[in-house]
């Protein structure tokens, strides 16, 4: 069962990727399962190596990694209070 929840998020991913979500089709917005196939997708996604918690890629910077982002983003969470190490 959860190996095929995997195999329904990775298509979606695909979809999602083609498609913006704004113009998915309503049968696939308005179904009961959207919600789940679309929050495990978005954990599959952050699961992909060179990606945050947020799902936004990484970029290397020199012997550390740091998160890229846009201006304007919340950095609260946990891994943001870590300190750099020296």
């Amino acid at each position: 069962r959860s190996r095929g929840l995997v195999i329904v998020s990775l298509a979606y991913l695909a979809f999602a990727a083609l498609v913006p979500e704004r113009d998915h089709p309503d049968v696939l917005v308005k179904a009961r399962l959207y919600p789940v196939i679309r929050e495990t997708g978005r954990i599959l996604e952050a699961l992909l190596p060179g990606q945050n918690a947020n799902g936004r890629k990484q970029k290397e910077t020199g012997s550390s990694t740091a998160f890229a982002g846009t201006a304007g983003d919340d950095r609260t969470g946990a891994m943001a209070r870590l300190k750099r190490p020296e």
